[in-house]
């Protein structure tokens, strides 16, 4: 699969987590991620994940993978 196609299903699978009009993305160098979420007590939490735009390792999906539900659990995040 190309870059962006998985980068597009990273961000589809980000938004899950998101509250509604809450996910943000802005792009440079790298894409970064910000949005408002529910944490398992009830509270909300505002998250940041960061992407880059052409990644050069093969592997990026499968550590940005491990990344992404390393954080999730140490904010208490749950899918919406």
């Amino acid at each position: 699969m190309s870059a962006k196609k998985e980068i597009r299903k990273q961000l589809k699978d980000l938004q899950k987590y998101a509250l509604p009009n809450t996910f943000t993305v802005s792009t440079k160098r790298h894409m970064k991620i910000s949005m408002l979420a529910n944490t398992l007590c009830g509270k909300v939490t505002k998250l940041n994940f960061i992407l880059g735009l052409t990644p050069s390792d093969t592997n990026w999906v499968k550590q940005f993978e491990r990344q992404k539900r390393k954080y999730l659990v140490q904010q208490n995040v749950c899918a919406a």
